[in-house]
């Protein structure tokens, strides 16, 4: 798993959101996820400061990876992503 160092001074994420990153990117890892990453992306977006980006080797691990970490993130936090993308093909989400 790749994730981005937030000690460097032009890296400085909301820890908040750098540790809800990470929590997902190790759920993901945990449910059979391949290279995942932690992107940060909040320079060049509004609505987010982080993707996370892994792969699988079939739609269906896909789907299973995304439900955990929605699931899981949902009881470690209290919170539900606001959107989520690709849900009807799962090729990515």
């Amino acid at each position: 798993m790749t994730v981005p160092d937030n000690e460097r001074s032009d890296n400085q994420y909301p820890v908040e959101s750098l540790a809800l990153a990470r929590l997902a990117a190790e759920i993901a890892d945990d449910k059979q996820g391949l290279d995942t990453i932690v992107l940060p992306v909040g320079k060049v977006l509004s609505i987010t400061e982080f993707f996370v980006i892994t792969s699988a080797s079939n739609r269906r691990l896909v789907r299973a990876i995304a439900d955990e970490v929605e699931q899981r993130v949902r009881e470690a936090t209290g919170r539900s992503p606001g959107r989520v993308e690709g849900q009807i093909g799962r090729a990515h989400v």
